[in-house]
């Protein structure tokens, strides 16, 4: 009898300890995002832009992982915001040239944000450490030629 009330006293006190732990998809996201954090990326967790039904898509769950430009872009006159859509890379607005490198990122990558200030990919972090890295890699080429 005492065994029993010994197991059920460690139960109650072992229980919440273990539901606090991180699960492993929260484990994933947070080593995800710390490799982004390496690479001077910010995660922003805010609703993507807009995307018009033309596109056939509907963005669900996509997180932002943003770059500020120390100084503005010169190439960027206004903000522009790319959508992968049924025929592959497009411009929200108008048909304005798709930056080189787009068909690069990782597939979960849905919606590119640029301005001349930064850049916001939208995606839905399923990829590795790689697919982090080939989002720095095309922040860092944009930035380098603009």
């Amino acid at each position: 009898m005492v065994y029993i009330i010994v197991f059920l006293a460690l139960g109650v006190i072992i229980g919440p300890l273990l539901s606090a732990m991180p699960s492993k998809r929260q484990r994933y996201l947070a080593a995800q995002r710390d490799v982004a954090r390496s690479h001077e990326l910010t995660v922003t967790l805010r609703p993507p832009p807009s995307v018009p039904p033309r596109f056939g898509v509907m963005p669900t769950e996509l997180v932002g992982y943003q770059r500020r430009f120390p100084e503005a872009m010169d190439t960027v006159a206004e903000p522009r915001v790319f959508i992968k859509g049924e025929q592959g890379w497009q411009c929200r607005e108008v048909d304005l040239r798709i930056p080189e490198g787009l068909e690069d990122l990782p597939p979960g990558a849905q919606i590119v944000s640029l301005s001349p200030e930064q850049i916001t990919i939208f995606w839905d972090e399923k990829g590795d450490a790689e697919a982090v890295e080939s989002i720095a890699g095309f922040i860092d080429r944009l930035q380098t030629a603009g």
